[in-house]
């Protein structure tokens, strides 16, 4: 190891042939020293053994480049974005450099591209307007970001503006997005924010082959296997192979159709059916289409019913009159009241009736009690409704049976339900009252069966 300072004075023959040998040693070794050389060149060599570094001495001859390690490693100074490490002789922004201890990075431009770090891998950490784009075989745009509008695309290079995310199949090729796992436990998207983890979420449970939707922390809508859909509810009512809807509301089960221009809005309740140039579609079953315009519910183009406020209409008749607005059937307890109270009690007794808006019809048996026999008019109360107060009173006819006693009577007796009554009044053809007794029209411990029906106030 030899440095020199590349002189050879005039001197004696021995001097300058010493002088001469360490002038070549010192070349031959690229002035090989544990320490700098004395005499200092510009672009001169040094191979530093002490950091094993060959180091070039620079243009002004004021410091030392470090080149590569003696030992063959090539090393880079650390460089920057606009001056890299490595670079291009025709294109010295462009390269490779390191911001610190373990960190790549890589510029074009003077603007840094990559850096892989310890923690991290980063693209365009200085958010340049540059795009980009990953091509597969066959799809140049199989994943293309665009820098310039923030947006995503997956197949196409121009994602639609209203969306950060697009996914375009080229051709008819079809697509699909799949999560799973090998433990099949469940696959969810979750929606949310920094403030609100719980914002919503789209889950398939592999253990019950359920697709679930929540709205926040609740569960909201339920897919099972079997086609049914539970809103409100995780076990929807089952009908397998066929499906079915099952709503739970908050306050009641509630379903809301409706139009945003709150004009007409139609439900068709069909029938599977092999016509699909019928529409609605015919077949077996079907009840047209529901019409809610507004404020009535209408059955059809070709109306059959309506539902308004004034209740049920059939056809095109929209009267008020005409309006069905109660339906109700139930039974009803006769009560034998001839006059006598609190005696004896009554057998086979029973009464049934169906109203149909202000219109009672109605059917009675009741088995009379011979310790009530007396001279009374025979009345029969309990009437599930009283009787109109105006409308005409209503009609009752009796069917013989073992009750009547015929035989005493000019024809069969007939009843009627006088005005704001709840309660029958039997005649006998000639118009007198008819009596409960033994002796004349009414056998005693005998039963009576009646029909008729009447009108009531609402």
């Amino acid at each position: 190891m030899a440095t020199a300072d590349y002189i050879i004075s005039n001197q004696s023959g021995a001097s300058f042939r010493t002088d001469l040998n360490n002038t070549l040693a010192a070349i031959v070794s690229n002035n090989s020293n544990s320490s700098e050389p004395a005499t200092k060149y510009a672009y001169q060599w040094w191979a530093d053994t002490s950091a094993a570094v060959m180091k070039i001495r620079n243009s002004a001859n004021d410091g030392w480049i470090e080149l590569f390690q003696l030992d063959g490693t090539l090393t880079l100074e650390d460089g920057s974005k606009t001056t890299p490490a490595l670079a291009f002789r025709d294109d010295l922004n462009t390269g490779i450099y390191s911001t610190q201890a373990d960190h790549f990075n890589i510029s074009t431009g003077g603007v840094e591209r990559l850096e892989l770090g310890t923690a991290h891998t980063v693209f365009n950490e200085e958010g340049a307007d540059v795009d980009f784009r990953i091509e597969s075989n066959g799809n140049a745009n199989m994943f293309f970001l665009d820098a310039g509008n923030n947006r995503i695309a997956i197949g196409t290079n121009t994602p639609v503006s209203t969306s950060i995310l697009e996914i375009t199949s080229q051709g008819n090729t079809s697509f699909s997005i799949q999560t799973g796992n090998d433990s099949g436990d469940n696959c969810t998207i979750n929606f949310g924010d920094s403030a609100d983890a719980d914002a919503g979420f789209i889950n398939y449970d592999h253990g019950t082959n359920k697709m679930q939707f929540a709205a926040g922390a609740s569960l909201a809508m339920t897919i099972d296997s079997n086609k049914n859909v539970g809103i409100g509810i995780d076990s929807p009512k089952n009908n397998t192979g066929y499906g079915g809807l099952s709503i739970n509301g908050v306050n009641g089960a509630i379903l809301s159709l409706f139009d945003s221009d709150v004009e007409q809005f139609r439900l068709a309740l069909v029938a599977n059916t092999s016509s699909a140039a019928q529409y609605p579609p015919g077949g077996a079953f079907q009840i047209d289409e529901l019409t809610h315009d507004g404020s009535n519910l209408v059955s059809g183009a070709n109306q059959k019913f309506r539902f308004d406020s004034e209740g049920l209409k059939f056809g095109t008749d929209t009267a008020e009159v005409n309006g069905l607005s109660d339906y109700e059937e139930g039974e009803w307890t006769p009560v034998y009241n001839s006059g006598v109270t609190g005696s004896g009690t009554y057998n086979n007794t029973l009464g049934h009736y169906t109203k149909i808006g202000n219109t009672v019809f109605f059917t009675l048996r009741i088995q009379m009690n011979s310790s009530d026999a007396n001279f009374s008019h025979l009345i029969i109360n309990g009437l599930p409704y009283s009787s109109h107060g105006s409308k005409k009173e209503g009609g009752v006819s009796i069917g013989y049976g073992q009750a009547i006693n015929q035989n005493n009577t000019d024809g069969k007796p007939t009843g009627h339900i006088p005005q704001n009554a709840s309660a029958i009044s039997f005649y006998e053809p000639s118009g007198g009252a008819l009596y409960a007794n033994n002796s004349t029209f009414v056998n005693l411990n005998e039963t009576i069966h009646a029909r008729g029906f009447y009108f009531t106030a609402s």
